[in-house]
């Protein structure tokens, strides 16, 4: 029996070792060039085969509600051209009070933080105290709730005129 005794070519591996991941790596974007041609023909010619007559009818339904609706479509985009937002309430921009998104800042759950983000929004949100209303009755200034109201049945006196008098509000 014959055996080889030549030496391995070990260079003509190393070198095919390292070219043929090379070759490889260099043709994936071929690769995927060809998928996304073949796929994207194949359904451009699916959709160029369907006839468009449910999307058609819906496209045609759509344009009507649009041009037919209680202010059609042209209309409202001239005027929202010529005002702009501000025009109408349902869509003018406004701050949120949605205080949620400070709660989820952190990456814990802040209790104390999003409860104390709460009541300084709605210290910042709540609405100003009535004013103070007097009244100026015969010459001297008493508050409305304590003015005094004639009784029906004294005709001898007319009823005291009441000119209600708002002061201006003072924060402390």
């Amino acid at each position: 029996m014959a055996h080889d005794i030549t030496e391995p070519r070990n260079r003509t591996i190393l070198v095919f070792t390292i070219i043929t991941p090379l070759v490889l790596i260099a043709l994936v974007p071929f690769f995927h060039t060809y998928f996304i041609e073949m796929t994207e023909g194949e359904s451009a010619a699916r959709i160029a085969e369907a006839p468009p007559t449910a999307r058609d009818a819906t496209f045609a339904t759509e344009r009507q509600h649009l041009e037919t609706g209680p202010m059609p479509i042209e209309r409202a985009m001239r005027d929202l051209a010529s005002r702009g937002r501000d025009a109408s309430p349902v869509i003018a921009p406004a701050p949120s009070d949605d205080v949620a998104a400070l709660s989820g800042w952190g990456p814990m759950e802040n209790a104390a933080a999003a409860a104390a983000a709460q009541a300084a929004h709605e210290l910042a949100h709540r609405p100003p105290p009535p004013p103070v209303v007097e009244a100026i009755v015969d010459g001297g200034v008493q508050p409305l709730e304590a003015a005094p109201v004639a009784a029906p049945a004294a005709a001898a006196r007319p009823a005291p005129v009441v000119h209600p008098v708002i002061a201006p509000i003072v924060t402390p």
